[in-house]
């Protein structure tokens, strides 16, 4: 009995280990996946969407741009929604110019600029109800090329407009026929899917732009950035840009900001100085290092105001406003550093810093003295801020929530004017 005993449990155990063991090796092979499917339009197809259309409710506030008595709001990768904001106390909808891909944009007598993917949209906006595109320079944002096929007919052109998302379980060995990364989350130019490995079971004039702005107009100069180049474009003949000039910046470009005749550019490793003493070819100035963030830039000439962000993509932990002195343009240096928590966009007018510190809200500050700056409000409940614009008295604040407008025209009592909401 003794003997019969052991080896049933001699028997199951072998069994048991036999089963793990398998398992084990399939586990080793199969994970799971989010397969990201693009989604293709025809070029043409994406050309004739643009065009004005009713109002509409907001779904994910991007960048803002003020020109004369409007109101721009970037709906991030749809179009622009257009605010008539005579009274900053009540915007008025006006309606929404549909732009596929639209990011960035910039008007100057009454020639609105945009970002459609990788290409340069020219639409006339002197009347908004019969603003359309009516030219373009193709493939000129090389960051944000999304052809999927290049053809001399837009028509025959795909442009990879979104992502279809899927979970699914792939086994090793079909993992290893695909030569790609997958870690990555896009699609290569062919089309076929690149994985992203989310569960392994075995291990009148010019208007006005944010400090998060892509895009800056100076005279008849457009000047634009994407993540590693400064690009110019004349726009002396307004319905016909040209571009005529590149420089290659680098890596992690991410704003650009004009004073006194000179681009402070913000990336995730400095701010670069050019001087527009030629503006077809802005030449390179000063350089201000620092460690690895996000970081939108705003001068005064005298004095730049740096926010730098930690976290996710934009490395370290720390956040932070860092003062930089610009008076000797070719050689910046750090004046002064103050704590923030999670800071984006700024603005300043006069002796007022605003800031938006996300989820902290937005905090105005006393920057009289850049060494001794003095915190004066923090406006919080608005959602993670984003960008602020201050102008003759108003700020305007986007939030993941929405628009916000302050008077801060009393600047020890700054009060909300209005709040234009995701679903107004």
């Amino acid at each position: 009995m003794h003997t019969q005993r052991t080896s049933l449990l001699t028997a199951i155990t072998l069994l048991l280990f036999a089963t793990t063991f398998t398992g084990c090796l399939k586990d080793e092979c199969s994970n799971t996946y989010t397969i990201y499917r693009p989604i293709y339009k025809s070029l043409a197809a994406v050309r004739s969407d643009m065009k004005w259309e009713a109002a509409r409710n907001i779904e994910q506030p991007g960048k803002i741009y003020l020109y004369g008595k409007y109101l721009l709001l970037n709906d991030v990768g749809k179009g622009i929604h257009v605010f008539d904001n005579s009274v900053p106390a009540a915007p008025k909808k006006m309606g929404f110019l549909r732009i596929g891909g639209n990011v960035d944009m910039a008007i100057r007598n009454n020639v609105l600029y945009a970002d459609s993917y990788a290409d340069l949209a020219v639409i006339p906006v002197s009347d908004w109800a019969s603003a359309k595109p009516v030219a373009f320079q193709d493939k000129v944002f090389a960051d944000r090329n999304n052809y999927w096929r290049d053809a001399n007919n837009a028509s025959e052109v795909q442009v990879i407009v979104g992502y279809e998302k899927k979970d699914t379980i792939v086994d090793c060995e079909t993992v290893n026929t695909w030569n790609n990364c997958p870690n990555c989350s896009f699609a290569d130019a062919s089309g076929r899917p690149i994985f992203s490995n989310v569960n392994a079971s075995a291990g009148g004039g010019t208007g006005t732009g944010g400090s998060m702005a892509r895009f800056t107009l100076v005279d008849h100069y457009l000047y634009t950035v994407t993540t590693n180049t400064l690009s110019t474009f004349d726009i002396a003949s307004a319905l016909n840009p040209q571009k005529v000039d590149d420089r290659i910046l680098g890596a992690n470009i991410e704003t650009i900001y004009p004073f006194g005749g000179k681009l402070f550019i913000g990336s995730m490793t400095g701010m670069f100085l050019f001087d527009l003493v030629n503006p077809a070819a802005p030449a390179p100035l000063g350089t201000f290092s620092h460690a690895r963030r996000c970081d939108p830039v705003v001068t005064d000439g005298r004095y730049a105001y740096v926010t730098l962000r930690g976290g996710d993509a934009c490395g370290g932990n720390s956040n932070q406003l860092d003062v930089v002195d610009v008076t000797n343009v070719q050689s910046p240096r750090l004046l002064k550093t103050y704590p923030l928590s999670g800071p984006y966009g700024l603005s300043k007018d006069g002796n007022l810093l605003f800031i938006c510190d996300g989820n902290a809200g937005m905090k105005v500050y006393d920057c009289s003295d850049p060494t001794n700056m003095k915190l004066l409000q923090t406006i919080a409940n608005l959602g993670t801020t984003y960008d602020v614009i201050a102008h003759n008295g108003v700020a305007l604040v986007t939030t993941k929530n929405g628009l916000y407008q302050f008077d801060y025209a009393n600047f020890t009592e700054v009060k909300q004017l209005s709040k234009i909401a995701l679903t107004n």
